[in-house]
């Protein structure tokens, strides 16, 4: 169970604040993960090693992200993260990236994920024909499409107004984590949209709605040695 937030509607960019909605989701696989992994991605892809896999793969089985006790719901969103990762349990709070709260230390492989985010994807907005990435966020994209995964909600909604133009960053507010996790997730497995009951609804981050592009690897044969950048055509 992931946390993930969207905007009920599609903003101008001159707004400041915008209406969202909160809730867990729950990743759903469409076909066989085990066949779907080629040989040679076996040990890429073993939670055993690979922590990015693992916090995907071992997803957080509580039913709801909110705790209905003593906390309330604005002071959960109110709760700076350090405090918040020092008692999870109380917050049923689920980020992708795990960070070590004494060292401040994550992969920063999240933030390239991040970074990667913005032209991925067709907002509405020009389309570069090229753009390159992390050959092992390359990895994650290949493999984790051919699983096909859905985001299918599976707690409560609560809907906040919160500023239109929220950042995605690991150590900030809540929302700020709640809008890294989101774009991570459609970023590696290649979703715009959510289900909701039977109706797919989509994923609107900053007042756009994103469509996949048809892209292809066209990364040069002396940049498959897995230490270079992997490139993306949209032609």
């Amino acid at each position: 169970m992931y946390p993930i937030i969207t905007r009920t509607s599609i903003g101008d960019s001159q707004d400041t604040h915008a209406e969202y909605q909160i809730f867990g989701v729950k990743m759903i696989p469409q076909n066989d993960m085990d066949t779907c992994i080629p040989l040679d991605n076996k040990i890429f892809f073993n939670p055993k090693k690979n922590f990015l896999i693992k916090r995907l793969l071992d997803q957080n089985e509580v039913e709801t992200i909110f705790y209905t006790g003593y906390k309330s719901f604005d002071a959960w969103l109110a709760t700076p993260q350090k405090d918040i990762l020092k008692t999870p349990w109380l917050f049923r709070y689920t980020p992708v990236a795990s960070i070590n709260i004494k060292t401040g230390f994550y992969p920063d492989l999240y933030d390239r994920i991040l970074d990667t985010f913005e032209n991925y994807f067709d907002n509405g907005s020009p389309i570069s024909s090229k753009i390159y990435m992390l050959y092992s966020i390359n990895r994650y994209i290949q493999t984790l499409g051919k699983i096909g995964f859905k985001l299918v909600r599976a707690t409560e909604k609560k809907t906040i107004i919160d500023s239109a133009h929220i950042e995605a960053a690991w150590r900030k507010s809540s929302t700020a984590l709640l809008m890294a996790n989101t774009m991570v997730l459609m970023l590696l497995l290649g979703v715009t949209e959510y289900i909701d009951g039977e109706e797919a609804k989509p994923i609107i981050t900053d007042g756009k709605i994103r469509k996949l592009i048809n892209r292809k690897d066209v990364t040069p044969e002396r940049a498959l040695n897995g230490k270079y950048l992997s490139t993306y055509s949209s032609k």
